[in-house]
C-alpha cells in the first residue's frame, strides 16, 4: 500500500501552519538555512504556503533499489525527492512524515542559498516544523553531520542530500534496528546523543549491511544506571548476520554473560 496520498495532506498542513505565523516561519528558516538566505524567495514561498499553494515542492519518486542506505534523498540536478520503497508501505507514517519534511528542507536549502548549508539542515528543518525540541548537543551534531551521498536512478549515479536513521534515544535506536533488518538495502544509523540502553537491543540481522555512525557519542549498557557493571546491565550489540561497521562510537557498560547451567542427573 502506498501511504503517500494520506501523508501528503499532513505535510501540507504542517507547512501551511508554519507559513501563517510569519515570526515562526522566519525563525525556522534562519535556524535551518542561516541568516544569509534569499529573503525574497522565502517570503514568496510563505505567501504561497499560506494560501495552500505547494507547487514549488519537488516531484516525488519511489525507488525499490539504489538508495544506498538512505531513507529519502533530494537531488538538485533533477529537482526530485526520492523515497525508499519500504518507507511508503504504511507501517511507519511518523517516520515517512519526518523524512519527507527533511527532503523538502534539503530542496529549500538549494533554492534559498547559493551553496549548501553546513550540516544536515534538512533534519533540523523537519524537527522544527514538527515542533520538536533539540538539545544544544543534538543541534551541534546535526550541524556537523555530512548529509551528502549518492543514489542510483535508472543506472545513473546521482549526487544527493539524504535522510538516514537519526536516533537520540533508546526507543529510536531500537526501532531503527528492528525496521532496518529486512528492507533489502544497506542501512545507516546516525547518533546525535549519548544513549543508555534500558533493555536488550534486538539482534542485528541485516540482509545487506549496516553502518552506525556514532558522531563521537556513546552507547551504554548500564541499564539500571548505577554505574556498576552488574547483573542489571545488558549486552550492547549482538550481530547475527550482515556486515556491520561502527564509526566514532564509544561502547561502554555492556555486559556479556552466558546462560546459567542446568542441574541434571547423568548416568
Amino acid at each position: 500500500m502506498n501511504s503517500l496520498p494520506t501523508i501528503l495532506p499532513t505535510i501540507q498542513l504542517l507547512l501551511q501552519d508554519l507559513a501563517q505565523d510569519s515570526l515562526r516561519f522566519n525563525d525556522v528558516f534562519e535556524q535551518s538555512f542561516g541568516n544569509g538566505l534569499n529573503q525574497n524567495f522565502a517570503e514568496t514561498l510563505r505567501n504561497q504556503w499560506t494560501s495552500g499553494n505547494f507547487s514549488q515542492l519537488p516531484a516525488i519518486e519511489i525507488l525499490g533499489s539504489g538508495m544506498n542506505g538512505a531513507l529519502g534523498a533530494y537531488a538538485s540536478s533533477t529537482n526530485t525527492i526520492y523515497l525508499a520503497q519500504f518507507l511508503v508501505d504504511g507501517s511507519q507514517p511518523k517516520l515517512l512524515t519526518s523524512v519527507l519534511l527533511e527532503e523538502i528542507g534539503h530542496s529549500l536549502d538549494a533554492k534559498v542559498n547559493s551553496k549548501d548549508t553546513l550540516g544536515d539542515e534538512g533534519f533540523l528543518f523537519s524537527a522544527l516544523v514538527q515542533g520538536k525540541t533539540l538539545t544544544f548537543e543534538q543541534q551541534a551534531a546535526t550541524q556537523s553531520e555530512n548529509d551528502a551521498g549518492f543514489i542510483t536512478v535508472k543506472g545513473q549515479s546521482i549526487a544527493v542530500e539524504r535522510a538516514t536513521w537519526t536516533v537520540s534515544t533508546f526507543a529510536e535506536l531500537q526501532n531503527a534496528l528492528t525496521q532496518s533488518k529486512t528492507n533489502g538495502t544497506s542501512d545507516i544509523i546516525n547518533l546525535i546523543a549519548n544513549i543508555r540502553l534500558t533493555s536488550q537491543l534486538p539482534l542485528i540481522n541485516e540482509d545487506v549491511s549496516l553502518t552506525i555512525n556514532g558522531n563521537n557519542f556513546s552507547i551504554s549498557g548500564d541499564a539500571n544506571n548505577n554505574g556498576i557493571n552488574d547483573a542489571g546491565d545488558v549486552n550492547l550489540f549482538f550481530v547475527k548476520s550482515g556486515t556491520v561497521t561502527f564509526n566514532y562510537l564509544t561502547l561502554t557498560g555492556g555486559r556479556a554473560q552466558g546462560t546459567d547451567g542446568r542441574v541434571g542427573t547423568y548416568n
